[in-house]
């Protein structure tokens, strides 16, 4: 009968219920902890990825389109300059903005034997806007998701950046 009164107590029903409580809120705290963590190293990232990377890419598309009013496309050197910049940091890009870039120089290298050395130097790339639109999206995607202000009309297959004649 002893130890049916006392787990009957109200003391002991009091620290069973601190106990419970205690050890729910430490589970709440660690999973917090884990998620605030894991939301601070893919910000981290994120921030990585466009300074080394997608910003320097756009620095190098923007000075072409500047001096052009208009998207005039790459040429190689403006090909070799983005390939330089990410000859490093390949696992930081995006995987189809790079096979765009590398099959505009594959392009180059097989165009090098039937063109005359001022055809093959003012040959232009990107006419179609493919790698400027996945320039454009990844930059806002990745902006996106470290939670950055970002253009929300970009939609993955229907990028236009700014407007379809000019940058």
């Amino acid at each position: 009968m002893s130890i049916l009164t006392a787990l009957q107590s109200k003391e002991f029903i009091a620290s069973i219920t601190t106990l419970v409580s205690t050890v729910v809120g430490a589970l709440i705290a660690i999973y917090a902890n884990s998620k605030n963590q894991k939301s601070s190293a893919k910000r981290k990232y994120g921030e990585e990825v466009l300074i080394e990377v997608y910003i320097p890419l756009m620095v190098i598309v923007e000075d072409k389109a500047i001096n052009d009013a208009e998207y005039p496309g790459l040429d190689i050197d403006d090909i070799n300059s983005m390939l330089r910049v990410i000859r490093n940091k390949l696992h930081l890009v995006d995987r189809k903005l790079y096979k765009i870039l590398y099959s505009y120089q594959w392009e180059n290298r097989e165009s090098w034997d039937y063109l005359s050395k001022e055809e093959y130097k003012n040959q232009v790339y990107d006419l179609d806007r493919e790698f400027l639109d996945r320039l454009y999206y990844v930059i806002e995607n990745t902006k996106k998701e470290i939670g950055v202000s970002y253009d929300k009309s970009i939609k993955k297959n229907k990028i236009r950046w700014r407007n379809k004649n000019s940058i």
